[in-house]
């Protein structure tokens, strides 16, 4: 510091010397203190602001890091919610988008700009909540900060390929620097970022530091004063977590799904309020006992399969299994499990989230169960369509196996009668390892013997015993044998053919059970598919002896051997001729083989034998018919060699074998006659099942709906007389009710639409695709030229189930996203093309395909129409679609 200093100062500072200037020289009791003074001063000014400085900017760096651990604690709860719904897809379903949405509306935080974003495994942006212009980009390659977190992720998509939890800052899309948390959820697949702008968190951390600017050279507040800076700067962010932790539980205790957390030796630690009322249990009643007593017995084993397949690397299952409640009834859930894990891998415990499906899971028995039972009788009847006649038997055997199988029964089996009558035996049986004694030892007996089931029987009466103990006396020898072989109870049904009783059918169980009429229909159906089955294999039999014949001919020369020369002319012929067409060999020889041929096959011998002399060519397995002498014709299978001269390479002629095939060419056309009549069976037992459901749902319609719908007016009645506690539980009758009659109403609809009777065929089918869009999500759409089109009830059904059938393998098999159903009346026809945008297939690997499995397929629809005078065509181009198009005739006399 400068300043003027007079010479007459006394306590100068500076000296005088010869030259007459002034100069400064040290005084050690003034100088020194004073310059002590201002370097400590200088000291502590500098020192107060390099250590404000510090303490200003490590401030700043911790609230930046508590904002960023903040998101990504928002971000882990978000992304380890057990959602309830899942998706295999890249896409969010419209329930989890839901989840999540409100999950972040819970845990609002503190900052105003934050906002969340859900990125999909291939960093497409699917959800932005502060701007929805936004969702769609890539955000793969955006940077990160490795400074902080100390991650070796450089990007968002290395994030997203090693499924990594990240706390730092980035670049978005919009070129703004963020403080941002990540983490992956792998029940969404998805990766879960919430942001706050750089902008705001300098804002808020400046605003935190502030009063530093007033400590600035009071080295004696500068610890105290950072130390209070940095506190309240963690303290923000704490609190934030802690309100964020508090929200977090309170959205688990509200929610209606069933919550809880338990050991791996199935000892709950946790249970959510929801799981009490659900179960019917206080929570000290549950929490540190295992819920192993709650879980149905037929189930526990595969429960504990499931508990065991939870791994790091699969740490989450989704199952269905019955529970046991404190009432005692049994109830269907939906659980999903996750596994919690030490950094060793090691389990600690499992967090599962429940709800209820019992509705759901007793509507679904009993739609598979009356689908299984239309498809077991449908896929039967077809299988017998196209067999050879040595199939018959042990396919009437698997038969029996799967409707033994199907109606839960120890044994399904076949007698019949001998010619006489007087005696019976067991042909065809099937039955499970709790039936006693040789069932192939059930030959020749005694009819008379058993004059109780006999008279039934033959009275083509059904025999219906419940319970063998429930007996009459005088049929203690058919008694007899159900004991001997362990059956309790069994159900027989008379077996005709060509109106003649020739022996019966039926089931037996070794249990004591009530038969239900869905079990007597069973029988009824399958029983003239059996039937028609046998006919076809006596038939064949009968064909066999002929062959049999025939054989013995060929072995001792009878086959007609001939030969002509290039004119056709025979030179050669063995005597078997006058056994085949009754002419002497000297009445084919020298005689043109064209002049005992029909007319007809005479053109086409003619039009195709000058190419085969020019090239020298044999055929065979031609069929010609021959005229006998006695005016018939009989038809001959022909097989010739070119007889070709080796040393000219000249043709000389041919000679051939024919044989007499007119037996068998007889028995084809009545094997094929056997198998229109199956077909037709088929069709009738499709059109009996079509009208059975239409008598339930007008069942379900008439009385289920009417009587559901009177008790709901009765108890609206009630209501207005009852106490105010009363009412509540009365209206929640009336609820359930509503419910009841709703699912009625569904179940009618689905057993048979109404609309299909009451409006006609298009109705029903636009009914159809509405219901098809709702459920799948598949645009669909119909187009009509609005023309009247008379059909037949039996046409009419049959359309409605082959375009339902359709539909179903769309939906199931084509992933397409549209579907067009045009309807048009063409001349006589009625045309229905069906369109789909989908992946397509192969046709010429359709015939290939397992008809067994194939349900109400294309095989049956092209037969079903096939019968009716109509027919189906298929035009599918892979990755292209598929258009079936279906053609049947139209009813002039009326619907």
């Amino acid at each position: 510091m400068d300043q003027t200093i007079s010479q007459d100062t006394p306590h100068s500072n500076l000296s005088h010397d010869t030259s007459g200037s002034y100069s400064m020289y040290p005084n050690k009791q003034y100088n020194r203190p004073a310059l002590l003074a201002i370097l400590v001063g200088i000291f502590a000014i500098i020192t107060s602001i390099l250590v404000g400085w510090l303490a200003y900017h490590m401030s700043r760096q911790i609230f930046f890091q508590q904002a960023a651990k903040r998101n990504l604690t928002v971000a882990r709860s978000i992304a380890n919610y057990p959602y309830t719904s899942q998706t295999d897809t890249d896409n969010l379903d419209a329930f989890s988008f839901f989840q999540i949405k409100h999950l972040w509306d819970q845990l609002e935080q503190s900052s105003t700009q934050a906002f969340l974003c859900v990125v999909d495994p291939h960093g497409k942006m699917v959800v932005c909540t502060a701007n929805e212009n936004m969702e769609g980009g890539i955000v793969t390659d955006l940077p990160l900060d490795t400074t902080e977190n100390n991650t070796h992720c450089k990007t968002i998509g290395d994030l997203l390929k090693n499924q990594q939890e990240y706390w730092g800052e980035n670049i978005t899309l919009s070129g703004q620097k963020q403080v941002v948390g990540f983490s992956y959820s792998n029940t969404l697949n998805h990766g879960i970022l919430v942001h706050i702008p750089i902008k705001e968190i300098e804002h808020l951390a400046t605003e935190a530091a502030s009063p530093w600017g007033f400590g600035v050279g009071v080295i004696v507040i500068l610890i105290p004063l950072a130390l209070m800076l940095m506190h309240r700067s963690y303290s923000l962010t704490s609190k934030a977590l802690i309100n964020s932790e508090l929200r977090y539980r309170n959205v688990v205790e509200d929610q209606t799904e069933f919550i809880v957390r338990w050991l791996p030796d199935g000892v709950r630690t946790f249970v959510n309020e929801s799981y009490c009322r659900y179960f019917g249990y206080p929570r000290e009643e549950l929490i540190g006992k295992s819920f192993f007593s709650q879980i149905y017995e037929k189930d526990l084993n595969k429960i504990k399969k499931k508990i065991k397949s939870i791994t790091p690397k699969n740490p989450l299952v989704v199952d269905e299994h019955r529970v046991l409640r404190s009432d005692g009834s049994v109830a269907w859930n939906q659980w999903v499990d996750r596994g919690v894990f030490d950094p060793l891998g090691r389990i600690i415990e499992y967090q599962s989230v429940g709800r209820d499906i019992t509705d759901r899971k007793l509507a679904e028995e009993s739609i598979r169960y009356r689908a299984d039972f239309d498809r077991l009788i449908l896929e039967i009847s077809t299988r017998f369509i196209n067999i050879s006649p040595n199939q018959v038997d042990q396919t009437i055997i698997d038969a029996l196996g799967e409707i033994g199988r199907f109606a839960n029964v120890a044994m399904g089996y076949l007698f019949f009668f001998s010619d006489d009558g007087d005696h019976f035996s067991m042909t065809h049986y099937w039955s499970t390892d709790a039936i006693k004694g040789d069932l192939a030892e059930l030959k020749n007996l005694d009819a008379t013997a058993m004059p109780w089931w006999m008279n039934q029987i033959r009275a083509n009466e059904m025999v219906i015993v419940n319970s063998v103990d429930d007996l009459p006396p005088d049929a203690s020898v058919e008694k007899g044998i159900q004991k001997s072989l362990g059956l309790n109870a069994v159900i027989d049904i008379p077996i005709i053919s060509t109106g003649k009783i020739i022996g019966f059918m039926g089931f037996g169980d070794t249990n004591k059970k009530q038969w239900t009429e869905d079990e007597i229909n069973l029988l009824k159906m399958i029983r003239q598919v059996f039937v028609n089955a046998l006919n076809v294999k006596v038939a064949d039999q009968a064909l066999s002896v002929s062959e049999e014949k025939y054989r013995s001919i060929v072995e001792t020369t009878q086959e007609w051997i001939w030969e002509i020369n290039t004119e056709g002319v025979h030179v050669f012929s063995n005597s078997a001729i006058e056994n085949i067409l009754g002419y002497r060999v000297d009445e084919i020889i020298g005689k043109s083989s064209l002049s005992f041929m029909h007319p007809d096959d005479r053109k086409t011998i003619e039009a195709i034998l000058p190419d085969l002399i020019e090239k020298k060519q044999s055929w065979k397995d031609w069929v010609i018919r021959w005229q006998h002498k006695d005016g018939q014709y009989r038809y001959l299978e022909s097989h010739a060699v070119a007889l070709v001269d080796p040393q000219t390479n000249q043709l000389k002629g041919y000679i051939g074998v024919d044989r007499d095939i007119t037996d068998r060419r007889e028995a084809d056309l009545k094997l094929l006659e056997n198998q229109e009549k199956l077909r037709s069976l088929a069709s009738e037992l499709s059109l009996t099942e079509e009208k059975s459901r239409r008598r339930i749902a007008t069942a379900l319609h008439d009385q289920l709906g009417a009587l559901l719908a009177i008790s709901s007016m009765k108890l609206s009645e009630l209501s207005h007389n009852v106490s105010d506690q009363h009412q509540i539980i009365v209206q929640d009758v009336i609820d359930t009710i509503e419910k009841s009659i709703h699912f009625s109403r569904e179940l009618m609809l689905d057993l048979s639409p109404p609309e299909l009777y009451e409006f006609g065929l298009e109705a029903a089918i636009e009914r159809l695709l509405e219901n098809t869009e709702k459920k799948h999500g598949i645009q669909c759409q119909l187009l009509d030229d609005a023309l009247d089109k008379p059909l037949s009830e039996e046409t009419r059904i049959t359309l409605y189930q082959s375009v339902q059938e359709v539909l179903i393998n769309t939906i199931k098999h084509a992933q397409a996203s549209s579907i067009q159903i045009n309807i048009q009346k063409i001349n006589d026809l009625i045309q229905i093309n069906i369109k789909d945008d989908g992946i397509g297939f192969d046709i010429n690997k359709l015939q290939s395909m397992d008809r067994k499995k194939s349900g109400f397929g294309l095989f049956n629809i092209r037969e079903r129409l096939k019968y009716l005078g109509g027919n189906l065509k298929i035009e599918s181009t892979l990755k292209k679609g598929t258009t079936i198009t279906l053609n049947a005739h139209l009813d002039h006399g009326g619907y």
